[in-house]
């Protein structure tokens, strides 16, 4: 029943405006939140439609949605563990059993991954551990002292045990150096991967700013921003993410706070940000209606998309400029706002679109296809850049 109307609401907000899609996804994330653990099937889903995760690792990261997405990585790690080929998987097994008083360990389990287990679940993913057996969990954590002189353990048993013991050790000390085998964390890495996962961030700074901003450089103008590039950085390396993906993620991160202080700064700035924001829309458009909408919606840029070199070098200068300035902090979220459209301005994108009056405004509302959503956007935004009254042109480029 709650998964029907989850995809309900998500249908929903497929189809609305940017703004109220913005309130769906904050009204929804409390939601979860505060349901939690009951709203857990229905996490994944709408994560994947709001694109909760590309905020793990901002500054900017919503209390709600810092919490969704920890509990998504538990339930991703919870649903990777439970397959057999998991180096893991024996000792979750064991610790999910259920047991009950004079219930025994696992014979054929490694103490060592039990420990593992353990120690990654409650460092990691705690809420996991409520998946754990209690008593099952008590056996594994007994002191070694406390197990002798229990009547189960005969002097014949205690011998056997001693051998089995004696193989164990020799499998974890063989096994010791098995990477497979190590807990759900970052890896540690040498000398010389450091120094080029270094590369792989100075090559992504370059890619947003150009040549001439270093990544020192960035530290000393916006510490918060270049933090984010490393922490994304982190976050990449232990995703398996490829170097252009991190490049991508990055500049999406530097395009939204650019387009989120402008919200806020008005003025020339706003112009100068929405003109090259238009450029992207229509970059995107090319690859098909549904990456413009997923620009507009998530503000993340779909990786097909190819944006014209000249249009990310006019990018690339804003950036440096608002470097320059220090305007890429943390972006402020500002509440919604509205505003009324000329009919003179609409005629505009009529004529420009070829979209018909009836359709041009129901995409204004955020409904009708992605294909007239996205082209009216793109129009309106140029239609209010040569707008003639500044009131009227700021107002209409604040709300798009």
């Amino acid at each position: 029943m709650a998964l029907g109307h989850l995809k309900a609401v998500l249908r929903n907000a497929e189809s609305v405006s940017v703004t109220a899609f913005d309130e769906i996804d904050n009204w929804l994330a409390g939601i979860l939140a505060r349901s939690w653990p009951r709203s857990a099937p229905l996490l994944e889903p709408a994560a994947a439609l709001f694109g909760w995760e590309s905020e793990r690792g901002q500054v900017s990261e919503r209390p709600a949605i810092a919490f969704l997405n920890a509990r998504l990585r538990g339930l991703r790690f919870r649903e990777k563990v439970q397959d057999p080929k998991h180096p893991l998987h024996k000792a979750w097994n064991e610790l999910t059993t259920p047991a009950q008083q004079g219930s025994r360990k696992g014979w054929f389990v490694k103490r060592a991954q039990v420990d593992q287990l353990l120690d990654g679940v409650r460092k990691n993913f705690p809420e996991v551990e409520h998946y754990f057996d209690p008593w099952r969990v008590a056996l594994w954590e007994k002191k070694a002292s406390s197990d002798v002189g229990q009547g189960w353990f005969s002097s014949g048993r205690l011998i056997v045990l001693a051998v089995i013991f004696g193989i164990q050790i020799l499998r974890v000390v063989f096994s010791s150096n098995d990477s497979s085998t190590e807990p759900p964390s970052v890896p540690e890495i040498s000398i010389s991967q450091s120094a080029q996962e270094k590369e792989i961030i100075s090559r992504a700074v370059s890619t947003v700013f150009g040549p001439e901003i270093t990544f020192d450089g960035l530290q000393s103008l916006q510490p918060d921003l270049a933090a984010l590039f490393s922490a994304n950085r982190t976050i990449a390396r232990a995703d398996g993410s490829s170097d252009a993906a991190y490049a991508l993620k990055v500049q999406d991160l530097v395009r939204e706070r650019m387009y989120a202080t402008a919200l806020v700064e008005k003025g020339s700035l706003l112009i100068d940000v929405q003109r090259i924001r238009a450029d992207l829309l229509r970059a995107a458009r090319k690859t098909g209606a549904d990456a413009c909408m997923a620009f507009l919606r998530n503000r993340r840029m779909p990786p097909a998309v190819v944006v014209p070199p000249t249009v990310l070098e006019r990018e690339r200068a804003l950036a440096v400029k608002m470097l320059d300035a220090r305007q890429l902090g943390p972006p402020q979220r500002i509440a919604p706002g509205t505003a009324s459209v000329p009919g003179e301005l609409i005629g505009k994108v009529i004529t420009e679109t070829g979209i018909p009056d009836k359709r041009v405004r129901q995409a204004m509302g955020g409904k009708g296809s992605d294909a007239d959503q996205c082209a009216v956007t793109i129009g309106l935004i140029d239609a209010a850049l040569g707008w003639k009254a500044p009131k009227e042109r700021e107002a209409i480029l604040s709300v798009l």
